[in-house]
């Protein structure tokens, strides 16, 4: 059988690429609009303010104001700025400036950017959710004790002040009545007895579990239903939350500086602090 080609005018062809251009044009909006629907919308910061802010509070958290201090004094004064620099510089600057880059690329948490990376380190962005978690009921403990010593301090003394309190013991030494008092090996400070003995009930020995505390317990509630409104809005309520987290406490460390500086001996501090003590580096410790 002969088959005969019958040729198409160019009305015909127009026609014809006019259809074709339509329907694909057609599958690639129904392709593009499933996309959309399937991908979830990622929220952003504010502006560029509110994530600087978020990464200085990251980066700035109670062990540079707790442990920073006594190790630096610990380790050889000055000196320990040395290792300090180093590992700062080849160790925790690369790893933040990678962990940015990870999450910027990804636009996922640690599982899902973890899992988009290589799906076999999809258990490491498990773990750190898991260790987040653990830091977090850390703090929170810690923010517990905060508010326990800022409701306290309410009123015209504070409570801590002097050894004439009910949680007082004999080893109770107040150094501000009468410096030349000598203090045995026991003694304690009217603050430390009062952290130790009235907010944790401390017991004699680690067998002795003791009861709850109601108004910690209470306390640690408080906390975590302030981080929940802080981010219960993601971004938007964080971005918002960050200019007082992460600016606060450097009014307060400065507030703290200036009142140290004008203590008497600050002078003899800052010397004991800041004169390095090079045969301290080669001390395991």
């Amino acid at each position: 059988m002969k088959r005969e080609i019958i040729p198409l005018s160019k009305d015909d062809y127009s026609s014809t690429q006019s259809k074709l251009e339509l329907k694909m044009s057609s599958d690639d909006a129904t392709d593009t609009s499933s996309e959309d629907t399937n991908s979830e919308v990622r929220e952003n910061w504010g502006g560029r303010m509110e994530f600087l802010l978020a990464c200085i509070g990251y980066s700035v958290g109670l062990g540079n104001v707790w442990r920073f201090g006594y190790l630096c004094a610990k380790s050889g004064g000055g000196a320990f700025l040395i290792p300090y620099f180093i590992n700062l510089l080849i160790v925790a600057i690369p790893l933040m400036y990678m962990e940015f880059s990870v999450g910027q690329f990804t636009q996922r948490g640690p599982i899902g950017a973890m899992s988009r990376i290589c799906p076999l380190f999809k258990g490491t962005g498990i773990a750190t959710v898991v260790l987040s978690f653990f830091l977090t009921t850390y703090y929170i403990v810690i923010i517990a004790w905060d508010l326990y010593f800022l409701f306290s301090s309410i009123g015209k003394e504070v409570r801590w002040q002097g050894c004439n309190n009910s949680w007082n013991t004999i080893d109770c030494w107040d150094g501000s009545l009468d410096p030349s008092l000598k203090t045995s090996n026991d003694s304690r400070s009217p603050t430390e007895e009062f952290f130790r003995f009235k907010i944790l009930n401390q017991s004699s020995s680690f067998e002795d579990f003791g009861l709850p505390k109601i108004d910690l317990l209470l306390l640690v509630i408080l906390g975590w239903i302030l981080v929940y409104f802080c981010i219960w809005k993601g971004v938007k309520s964080t971005g918002k939350v960050v200019y007082v987290t992460a600016i606060f406490p450097y009014l307060v460390l400065i507030i703290i500086l200036v009142r140290g500086v004008t203590l008497d001996g600050s002078i003899e501090g800052l010397k004991y602090f800041l004169i390095p003590k090079w045969g301290d580096l080669l001390k395991p410790s």
